[in-house]
């Protein structure tokens, strides 16, 4: 199965909102709170020099997380992103979002994948001060419409 470049497809069983919809109020809710942020699924904000540079490294991150999960799973997913790494790289967090709990579990316990998944940080060249901070999780829309009524950013939140 590939990858899918709409984050409303992601759906299994009843949704109240698309992850589209989520990831666009968490965006919202960061810029709120810092100003700015880098938060994106396909595009990363765009400031000073520096934080153009960081929001290039973390797509190239985002890009690389995708390669390396492509061939190991087996339905379809969205990696997605948000934090404030312009402020410091480690404020990062990247989630691959798939459909069933699981598909989620297999990947979480892959420790390959794992060593891959981090591997791409170091790889894409992002930031030696935030690296280790650099959260990298797995998450799936059954628990999601389980414990969150299907809404993504309530989810994250």
């Amino acid at each position: 199965m590939g990858h899918s470049t709409v984050a409303g497809q992601l759906t299994a069983g009843r949704k109240e909102h698309s992850m589209e919809e989520d990831r666009d109020r968490i965006i919202s809710k960061l810029l709120d709170v810092f100003g700015k942020a880098s938060a994106s699924i396909d595009s990363g904000s765009k400031g000073s020099s520096a934080a153009g540079d960081v929001a290039e490294i973390t797509n190239r991150v985002r890009e690389m997380i995708s390669d390396a999960v492509a061939p190991e799973v087996t339905e379809k997913y969205e990696i997605i992103y948000y934090g404030a790494n312009y402020v410091h790289p480690g404020f990062l967090a990247f989630w691959i979002c798939v459909q069933s709990d699981r598909e989620r579990d297999r990947l979480r316990s892959n420790r390959g994948l794992m060593n891959k998944l981090r591997q791409t940080l170091v790889d894409a060249d992002y930031p030696e001060d935030g690296r280790d901070d650099v959260d990298i999780g797995f998450e799936s829309q059954e628990t999601v419409n389980r414990e969150s009524g299907g809404d993504w950013y309530k989810h994250f939140k």
